[in-house]
């Protein structure tokens, strides 16, 4: 399996790693820090089994990229990991055609499930 993960926070970012390689062993983890990092890794149109998102990012929001991403794709495979507790926000990204949103204060086990 093959992994993209969006994520700025390092030590989050570790840990998320740590923890994909020890429940997929077989699994590949991209990494990308900013919108930046995701749009050249894009570019060279990667296939990915599973994107795994954060939204907020040091050079902005990556909600817009998401939906514009996910307009393409016939049937994505993503998650949507946040901390966010914006209304609008919440609304566009459980609207984004993507299947899984997950809180950041919700536990591992709801990530597991998501990737499920």
């Amino acid at each position: 399996m093959r992994i993209l993960l969006v994520e700025d926070q390092t030590i989050l970012r570790e840990l998320l790693i740590a923890r994909l390689l020890a429940d997929y062993p077989a699994c590949e983890v991209t990494e990308a820090i900013d919108l930046a990092g995701l749009s050249l890794i894009a570019a060279s149109k990667p296939r990915f089994d599973l994107w795994i998102f954060d939204l907020e990012l040091p050079d902005g929001n990556a909600l817009e990229w998401i939906e514009n991403w996910a307009k393409e794709q016939t049937s994505p495979k993503a998650i949507i990991l946040s901390s966010s507790n914006e209304d609008r926000v919440l609304f566009r990204a459980l609207h984004s055609n993507l299947p899984a949103f997950v809180h950041k204060d919700d536990g591992i086990e709801m990530l597991q499930l998501a990737i499920k």
